[in-house]
């Protein structure tokens, strides 16, 4: 996985309006590629990224385990929220949990 990429996509996202649809999706879309790559790694890095970052990137949590269905980064992930102190970035990523959690196949 290649974490700068990965830093200038969301640099690039947090850039953009809420109403621009298209280039939401298509770094929504560059997000999930790139934190798909390498599980083991995505796993690492949510372990030591920032909690903005980890913020941004819970908007792809449900594209990213509909897209890998992989148990292992879904509970680094809800490990990983636990450790979130700023109350509002708390309960945004607990919804996206919630979206993701829906997307293991039965």
């Amino acid at each position: 996985m290649n974490i700068d990429d990965l830093r200038n996509v969301l640099a690039h996202r947090t850039s953009l309006s809420i109403n621009d649809d298209f280039a939401l999706m298509e770094c929504w879309r560059l997000e999930t590629e790139i934190l798909s790559e390498n599980l083991s790694e995505t796993i690492l890095f949510f372990d030591t990224c920032t909690d903005e970052e980890f913020f941004w990137l819970s908007e792809v949590f449900d594209d990213l385990i509909e897209r890998t269905q992989s148990r292992e980064l879904f509970q680094a992930i809800c490990k990983r929220a636990e450790s979130i102190n700023n109350p509002e970035y708390k309960v945004s990523i607990s919804t996206d949990i919630e979206f993701a959690r829906d997307q293991f196949k039965k």
